[in-house]
């Protein structure tokens, strides 16, 4: 398997040796040229020489020292909105968090280059998985005992909003946001997850979309692997002193892992795009507002099926498929609109709102019985069954 992407470069971390030998050269320097008088001299005289020297290094010291605050004054701008819908925030934060707290960074995810949610979990204890279509397009996570199944007893979210179509349903049953467009990804277990609801008795799971860059960039990154596995990922984004943006699009195609009976596509197709934007008042503003604007939309064509083989035929070629499973298709579109505002009312009392939209369409044709018997009874009993397992194999044709 390939992996090609972008690395930003770094200036080299050997150049303090030159600079250091710069440094103490020129103290020797300057005495060698200095003048006799010069040096015998008045030393008020020397001392008012050296003065504007001083002055310009403590005018220089204050521009560079505004100039940072300035960054960390946009850095917090571009933050706030984040950090306000955000479970966790930071791996600083979640070690005064009082429970059990995780934060996976933009740098670790990065490291990592998983696109499978099941894989970035695993550098978080506590937290569990069953593996269904081996791509993680829907996840079944757990956290602390609750049990996996569909992710439905812990609390998922994007970027501070429930992800489920509604509160207490399977959440990555419809949809589960693409973990490889990530920046962060925030885990918080027990009873450290109680205002976040509604699942509070296992955890919360809260995915960190993508933020404006301080500065205009981006970033390709394209990977690629057996069964003409192909990923695209590519994102661009700026931010002024009162607007910024940023647009990403993440791409998957694979043929599939699995062998059908008679060949066949058993893979998935999964397009993923996102836009942000955001202006904030001017910084001389009485209150400081930001009001950020999120758009999404996800596209999914996947030759999935629930339709699984007999143990027998499991131990023997565990990646198979029978041909009744050709035409087991699902088709997904998920569209987000997402709106957040931050009023800064006092120094210690702001106020953020959020108001979303989350739109999704599921067709999913699969195969549930033969001869109207459920296929987990055929598969279970296939001594029973052998006419319809046989159906399921493709060996015989099922009447009409």
């Amino acid at each position: 398997m390939f992996n090609a992407r972008t690395v930003s470069t770094r200036r080299p971390q050997a150049l303090w040796l030159p600079a250091l030998l710069c440094l103490l050269l020129l103290p020797l320097k300057a005495t060698a040229q200095e003048p006799e008088a010069q040096r015998t001299g008045d030393s008020g005289e020397l001392a008012a020489a050296a003065a504007p020297n001083a002055q310009d290094e403590a005018a220089r010291d204050e521009a560079k020292s505004g100039e940072a605050e300035s960054e960390d004054s946009q850095r917090r701008q571009r933050r706030i909105i984040h950090d306000r819908v955000s479970v966790v925030g930071s791996q600083e934060a979640a070690r005064e968090i009082p429970g059990s707290a995780h934060f996976l960074s933009q740098e670790q995810l990065e490291e990592q280059s998983y696109s499978d949610v099941h894989r970035i979990l695993t550098a978080v204890p506590g937290v569990y998985f069953q593996e269904e279509d081996g791509l993680g397009l829907r996840p079944n996570i757990g956290i602390r005992g609750t049990g996996v199944e569909r992710s439905s007893k812990i609390t998922l979210m994007e970027d501070g909003v429930l992800i489920a179509p509604a509160p207490y349903t399977a959440p990555s049953a419809y949809y589960f946001p693409t973990a490889g467009r990530m920046e962060g990804i925030e885990v918080r277990k027990g009873s450290s997850a109680i205002q976040f609801g509604p699942r509070t008795n296992g955890g919360v799971l809260n995915l960190i979309s993508r933020s404006a860059p301080a500065q205009l960039g981006g970033r390709v990154e394209l990977a690629g692997g057996d069964h003409d596995t192909r990923r695209g990922h590519i994102y661009a984004g700026d931010s002024g002193e009162r607007f910024s943006w940023v647009a990403e699009s993440y791409q998957l195609h694979s043929e599939g892992f699995k062998n059908l009976d008679g060949g066949g596509d058993t893979g998935v197709e999964l397009e993923d795009y996102l836009l942000k934007l955001r202006v904030t008042s001017a910084p001389t503003a009485a209150h400081y507002q930001a009001l950020e604007l999120k758009l999404g939309k996800t596209l999914q064509d996947g030759n999935e099926t629930y339709l699984g083989i007999t143990e027998s035929d499991f131990l023997d070629t565990p990646y198979r498929r029978y041909a009744a499973s050709a035409l087991d298709n699902i088709e997904a579109d998920h569209e987000q609109i997402q709106l957040s505002h931050f009023l800064q009312l006092s120094s210690k009392l702001d106020l953020t709102t959020v108001a979303y939209n989350n739109d999704f369409f599921r067709d999913w044709f699969k195969n549930e019985s033969v001869l109207g018997v459920s296929n987990a009874t055929v598969l279970a009993n296939p001594e029973l069954y052998a006419r319809e397992l046989a159906i399921l194999r493709g060996e015989e044709d099922s009447p009409e």
